[in-house]
């Protein structure tokens, strides 16, 4: 009895491996729209990595290793440069972390030549909050932000010493040691 019992189990299993193989399914098509011009007009715009929404509109940020970094808003019909390329500093070459914070919109540059800059928009003014990679000019990269018990966290990436992570509020502060005492942990 008990070898029915197992045998007609295995069998419904691998009806139902048939039927999950073999049953066709229907592909959806979706459709893509490009919203803007390629490079937003601008052959130096190689390519974006921040995007986030904030106050209603989307945020588009570029690489650009000519000009600097290019800050979009997108209202839902056109686009609109919102910063000056590189924050006036053709070194900010990408922006690679965005996203909405207490003071608004915040952002971190890369920057090779200087050490990061971390950037806010209250959706008229960007204020600098850091800049010279948070005094360390091997933290050429913003890589990573979070926002925790009312504080902004910023992870850097950093080549030499490895990466650091800084907490925001009233000023700056280091929370982690370099790399997590490992040289080799670079990124964040």
């Amino acid at each position: 009895m008990r070898y029915k019992t197992i045998t007609s189990h295995v069998a419904f299993i691998m009806l139902l491996l048939v039927l999950i193989t073999f049953t066709p399914c229907k592909a959806q098509a979706v459709t893509w729209t490009q919203l803007n011009q390629d490079g937003f007009g601008n052959p130096d715009n190689t390519d974006f990595r921040g995007l986030c929404t904030f106050n209603d509109s989307i945020y588009a940020a570029t690489r650009n290793f000519t000009t600097g970094t290019q800050v979009w808003n997108y209202d839902g019909s056109d686009w609109t440069q919102v910063n000056e390329d590189g924050f006036g500093n053709p070194c900010n070459i990408a922006t690679w972390s965005m996203r909405p914070c207490q003071h608004g919109l915040c952002l971190g540059t890369v920057n090779n030549a200087t050490g990061c800059e971390l950037w806010s928009y209250d959706g008229d003014t960007w204020t600098q909050r850091a800049s010279g990679g948070f005094a360390d000019q091997n933290n050429t990269m913003a890589a990573s932000m979070a926002e925790f018990d009312s504080f902004g966290y910023i992870g850097t990436s950093n080549a030499v010493t490895g990466t650091e992570v800084w907490k925001l509020g009233s000023g700056k502060q280091q929370v982690n040691s370099d790399g997590f005492g490992d040289v080799n942990n670079i990124h964040t």
